[in-house]
């Protein structure tokens, strides 16, 4: 799949002198059009009246605000994909688990797994782009390296080993709390991504996934072979589900040429004193319109039967 690049449009945002942050409606419903979808696709059911409020933020990073359910984007990633994959997830993650449980990694690793499941079902008129690339562990590691040496030199400062006049006390402290600030943010996200990139999205109930508790989570996919058992789809739901799309993917192929072929037939038909014939020569004009209402019904059936399953999870 093809992701146009969009973070160099220009977006006209007003924000007032002094104002962090800004709610746009016209963003805000594009947002909750995601969020409905994402929503569909983990099936899972959130009233829209629990949506969290967005806001484009010129100053504040990208998060999700539980206790007072904000959801903030910032103003250059507005067409990111990623950022925005990851803040809803957390939102859905937050919803279905009692605050008191989360904790950083978890979360985390439910952020990533929301980038892949909004790039799994993105549209071409949602305008995202996304990351491509996830950090791998040596890059991580030798990230990590590179912070311990450099923050061992900023200790021997601390301690005296080392002098330089340009060295205040001040840039000693700020350089040491930078450093394990970087440190702390390579934890925090690397590790959760890693092994959220390792679920495969096809073997998990999404549902059941969302709601487990952060100590199941960080047992079972905290490790290199993820444990499904409980959550595993069934092999007969897989195959259901997926006979299930492809019959609704066919009956929408063949509806519109059987629908052309009976106004053809229709047209040709002699309606002189009735209102449907049933000669021989209009036979075939029958069995068009009965294959029609019947493919018709079916979709609908499909749609509908589909739609009350997913409100039920």
């Amino acid at each position: 799949m093809i992701f146009t690049l969009y973070s160099k449009m220009v977006e006209e945002y007003s924000f007032p002198e002094g104002t962090a942050a800004i709610r746009d409606k016209k963003f805000e419903e594009r947002v909750y059009g995601i969020l409905d979808r994402m929503k569909k696709e983990i099936r899972v059911k959130i009233p829209k009246k629990d949506y969290p409020q967005i806001w484009i933020s010129k100053e504040l990073n990208n998060s999700y605000n539980l206790s007072t359910n904000n959801l903030f984007i910032s103003l250059d990633k507005v067409h990111s994909g990623s950022v925005i994959g990851e803040e809803i997830s957390h939102f859905i993650r937050d919803y279905l688990i009692p605050p008191e449980s989360t904790e950083l990694h978890s979360g985390e690793f439910f952020g990533y797994l929301g980038q892949r499941i909004l790039k799994s079902i993105v549209r071409p008129e949602d305008k995202l782009e996304f990351e491509t690339n996830l950090e791998t562990r040596k890059e991580a590691l030798v990230k990590l390296r590179r912070t311990r040496k450099d923050l061992k030199n900023w200790r021997k400062y601390e301690n005296g080993e080392l002098k330089d006049q340009d060295i205040t006390p001040e840039k000693i402290n700020k350089g040491i709390s930078d450093l394990l600030e970087y440190r702390k943010d390579i934890l925090k996200h690397w590790r959760p991504y890693d092994f959220s990139s390792k679920v495969d999205l096809e073997k998990v109930e999404l549902s059941k996934l969302y709601a487990l508790p952060d100590k199941e989570v960080r047992k079972r996919f905290f490790r290199e072979n993820p444990e499904y058992d409980l959550l595993q789809q069934s092999i007969i739901s897989r195959i259901r589900r997926r006979v299930r799309k492809g019959i609704e993917n066919l009956l929408q192929v063949f509806i519109i040429p059987v629908f052309i072929i009976t106004i053809l037939l229709a047209a040709n038909m002699n309606l002189t004193g009735r209102v449907i014939g049933i000669s021989e020569d209009n036979h075939l004009t029958l069995i068009f319109v009965v294959a029609l209402l019947i493919i018709s019904i079916l979709i609908i059936y499909l749609k509908f039967s589909s739609n009350q399953k997913n409100s039920k999870t």
